[in-house]
């Protein structure tokens, strides 16, 4: 598996983590999908940004 692929993969399990642990505690829905983006989508994306050659 690419590294990148795997980074992806991590984050989304954490992501789906998180927002499983997260609705213990709220019943916001707003705050759960942000959370669950956040981490999924944001994760990976901000991997590349740092990882990126200039």
């Amino acid at each position: 598996m690419e590294r990148e692929s795997l980074v992806t993969a991590v984050c989304v399990a954490l992501a789906v983590g998180a927002w499983l642990v997260a609705a213990q505690f709220t019943d916001d829905d707003a705050v759960l999908w942000v959370l669950l983006f956040g981490v999924g989508l944001g994760g990976p994306a901000l991997y590349r940004y740092a990882t990126r050659q200039s």
